[in-house]
């Protein structure tokens, strides 16, 4: 007897269980095959099972492609996403006073499904100090991370919060090795690190970020070398 089964990560899976398994896997859609399956495929498909027709709607281009960066996470395009916006759209068609034409533009896409569920955007343009910006890849393709620091008077101690998996934590403690053991380089002062506490957060991730190629880029250097 053989059993299937699917998993966007194999991290979560335990190691005794992984072992007795073989596994495929399967590379997930860039976004340019993510927006010719939504625009060739789903919404053809979706629009026809709710009844609505494309003299009564359109779907933009930047609706779609702000429909899969900032709805799903999915490998591919959102199927479910893109029924929501057209069932709202037919309701307003099937109302008391319906519109003779509805466009849901990529402005609108919000007014339709409510506040984006995940942040897609460019590396911060402004330097600033205590933020660095960290490239992670992860089950769904790749995100860019804000990697914030902040100092405080303590005793010495690393915290580590966030969507950080074993191996990003050994990264920091061996960032925080790094550091002191050229704190007279970068200008601190002798017990520095016994005097103080270094937080390092990174606030948002899809998923937690386990491989050490979460590398940071320095163009927005923080006070420590992390």
């Amino acid at each position: 007897m053989i059993f299937i089964t699917t998993a966007n990560m194999l991290e979560p899976i335990p190691p005794a269980l992984r072992d007795r398994m073989e596994v495929i896997e399967v590379p997930g859609y860039t976004e340019v095959e993510k927006m010719e399956i939504a625009r060739r495929y789903l919404v053809p498909k979706t629009m026809e099972s709710h009844g609505v027709s494309e003299d009564q709607l359109t779907l933009t281009e930047d609706a779609l492609k702000r429909v899969i960066r900032e709805y799903t996470s999915e490998s591919g395009a959102s199927e479910r996403e893109i029924g929501s916006l057209c069932r709202k759209a037919a309701r307003q068609l099937a109302g008391d006073d319906p519109p003779e034409h509805i466009t849901i533009d990529s402005e609108a896409v919000e007014a339709f499904l409510g506040i984006p569920k995940y942040e897609f955007g460019l590396a911060e343009e402004n330097d600033e100090v205590g933020v660095a910006t960290g490239a992670a890849v992860t089950s769904v393709g790749g995100d860019l991370l804000s990697i914030e620091v902040t100092v405080m008077e303590g005793k010495g101690d690393l915290i580590l919060t966030g969507q950080l998996g074993e191996v990003m934590q050994e990264s920091g403690r061996a960032a925080i090795s790094y550091a002191r053991a050229h704190a007279s380089e970068f200008g601190l002062e002798p017990g520095f690190f016994d005097k103080h506490n270094i937080h390092v957060h990174i606030p948002l991730a899809r998923s937690p970020k386990t491989c050490p190629s979460a590398g940071y880029h320095h163009r927005n250097r923080a006070r420590l070398p992390l």
